[in-house]
């Protein structure tokens, strides 16, 4: 399992209000309904940026307005869903419309659990047998 991490920031000129509306809806809507694409894809999930104010953190806060998580089964899994020839038709075309690509930092990584179930309760730990060193491939749709 390999976990893609887009961190996003929206185009010049755009509120966080339209950026937010328009990522989770059109966009959304033109990533989930490209069947070619989406038959790759094992979990995707929009986190926006809540606030900047008040938050008082040693190391600053990151600039960028979201980040999208995407789950395959494997890099080549991922590299034949980016390049479906419907995703690169409708979804990469659609980009524009909210950031540009020179906008987006990327990470692919495999994704572990690593924590101290007695210091910091997880609450999936018990859906996935407690061990807390699960990769993710069994996480549900909640």
């Amino acid at each position: 399992m390999i976990k893609l991490m887009v961190m996003i920031k929206r185009r010049s000129g755009m509120s966080k209000e339209a950026f937010d509306r328009y990522w989770s809806g059109p966009h959304a809507e033109q990533v989930l309904g490209c069947p070619d694409f989406v038959r790759h894809v094992r979990r995707y999930v929009q986190s926006h940026v809540v606030t900047r104010e008040g938050i008082r953190l040693a190391w600053g806060v990151s600039d960028y307005d979201g980040q999208a998580e995407l789950w395959f089964d494997s890099v080549d899994a991922m590299n034949a869903a980016f390049n479906e020839p419907g995703f690169l038709a409708s979804v990469v075309r659609d980009l524009s419309n909210s950031w540009t690509l020179t906008d987006l930092s990327i990470l692919v990584g495999h994704p572990e659990h690593w924590h101290n179930p007695e210091k910091i309760p997880w609450p999936m730990a018990d859906r996935i047998g407690g061990n807390g060193n699960d990769t993710g491939a069994d996480y549900g749709d909640d």
